[in-house]
């Protein structure tokens, strides 16, 4: 028997829906991107990457050995901004931007470096907008392997540190199913997280509850028709919300929360 909080995520996904088919309907511009057209982007980013190495130039890498590096500017980028499990930014922003994404997917990474970046420091550091993190796989082949990484995630959420994690992974994303998302490869970066107390996170990513969460972000997802990544579901005060998938761009994402009832720019 569903419990009262399933029922409750079930209904809000239910009622998202509605709002997503409403959106479609009313012929709002948005960009759809749907799951053949993600993995032919992966394709050419890998393809890319292979001619780049092959001509001696550098290549992405990653893996349990390889260092770190990023923490820095994630620190810099995330000074300040209120983390809530898997959300960052103030509870009272108009605004709420869900993203649907795979940590292995390299449209996903497109997405961080060309649009969040960007975002982050401006509406959601001015109260404007706040994100919300949610996982579906669709770029990581091996389930264990995706559980692994976004439970690792959302292990440090419970710290409220999610998104440092995330942010984190992002710029030290290696090939896309090379298998360097090992053991050791998500501990550094548990380590390299500012105020995450290593040992908690040990404990926590092997929790249950965090696999229901995960069964949850995925029927969301599929509540919303969403089986590509990243995907988003952009809600504020006017009706419908705009869904959006794909690496859209900053000023894109930017004219989808004006649609909402939102605005943007980096003052209050």
């Amino acid at each position: 028997m569903a419990s009262k909080a399933e029922k409750r995520a079930a209904a809000r996904a239910e009622r998202e829906a509605r709002e997503v088919e409403a959106a479609r309907a009313s012929g709002r511009k948005r960009r759809l991107y749907l799951l053949g057209g993600a993995v032919l982007a992966a394709a050419a980013v890998v393809g890319i990457a292979i001619a780049i190495s092959s001509g001696g130039g550098g290549s992405k890498s990653g893996g349990g050995g390889a260092t770190i590096t990023g923490a820095a500017e994630v620190n810099a980028e995330l000074a300040g901004i209120p983390q809530s499990g898997n959300t960052l930014g103030q509870a009272s922003a108009p605004v709420t931007i869900t993203e649907f994404a795979d940590l292995q997917c390299p449209v996903c990474h497109e997405f961080n470096q060309s649009t969040l970046t960007k975002l982050i420091p401006n509406e959601v550091r001015a109260g404007k907008v706040r994100l919300v993190f949610r996982n579906l796989q669709t770029a990581t082949h091996d389930t264990d392997t995706f559980k692994a990484e976004s439970k690792a995630a959302l292990a440090a959420g419970k710290q409220n540190r999610q998104w440092h994690y995330v942010e984190l992974f992002y710029r030290n994303q290696g090939e896309e199913n090379s298998g360097y998302v090992d053991g050791t490869f998500l501990t550094n970066l548990a380590k390299a997280t500012p105020g995450l107390d290593l040992t908690q996170w040990t404990e926590d990513r092997t929790s249950a509850t965090l696999d229901v969460q995960l069964t949850q972000d995925a029927a969301a997802a599929q509540a919303l028709g969403f089986n590509s990544t990243p995907s988003l579901l952009v809600k504020g005060p006017k009706f419908p919300s705009q869904a959006i998938s794909g690496a859209v761009s900053y000023g894109d994402l930017q004219k989808a929360i004006q649609a909402v009832g939102g605005t943007t720019g980096g003052s209050t």
